[in-house]
């Protein structure tokens, strides 16, 4: 459930995560999850440029667009779901995880409180590949394509559904029932 200020309680990246069962802060905790997250972003640093260059110039896109009538949504920048978000992006499709940029078209399907065939909300199944792309760093990418390729000639179907097929590991786990970075039931 989301608070008034757009964080979802369940979600460690948007909340408080660093408490012990009795509800008290454990400082040591939240310290150590605190490193090793903000060792995951520098590791993760060079996919979130290429995410930064492409969110930055959707919405410079998405602004002129507006202002001249050919786009129809404001374009906004947020911070939630583990990335920095671009909302409401021209150039797009659909949904596009960066290191720890997501860019979302917009309108009804393609927003982070989107609900997806899943029934969860589309910025959280965002954020599995934000994680993923903190443990794999540079090697993201490539081993995305390997696998999506993979899920393509697998099924046959050389499409989004071949893509996000369940051989392609950083797809299933994120589009499970409960998503999570590797496909592993929680």
């Amino acid at each position: 459930m989301r608070d008034e200020f757009g964080s979802d309680e369940d979600n460690p990246y948007d909340g408080d995560f660093g408490t012990n069962s009795d509800g008290a802060e454990n400082n040591l905790d939240v310290v150590i999850d605190s490193v090793i997250d903000s060792i995951g972003k520098v590791w993760n640093a060079p996919n979130s440029a290429v995410g930064l260059v492409v969110g930055g110039l959707g919405h410079l896109v998405g602004e002129v667009g507006q202002m001249i009538g050919l786009w129809d949504r404001e374009p906004t920048i947020t911070v939630a779901n583990n990335a920095i978000q671009f909302l409401n992006n021209p150039i797009v499709q659909t949904a596009t995880t960066f290191g720890n940029v997501t860019v979302y078209r917009g309108g009804e399907y393609y927003s982070p409180e989107s609900i997806t065939d899943d029934g969860n909300k589309l910025g959280y199944e965002e954020m599995q590949h934000t994680i993923q792309g903190q443990v794999l760093g540079p090697l993201y990418y490539p081993a995305h394509i390997l696998f999506g390729v993979a899920g393509m000639l697998v099924t046959g179907q050389f499409n989004n559904w071949g893509w996000h097929s369940s051989t392609n590991i950083l797809e299933t786990g994120p589009h499970s029932e409960n998503p999570n970075p590797w496909g592993c039931d929680k």
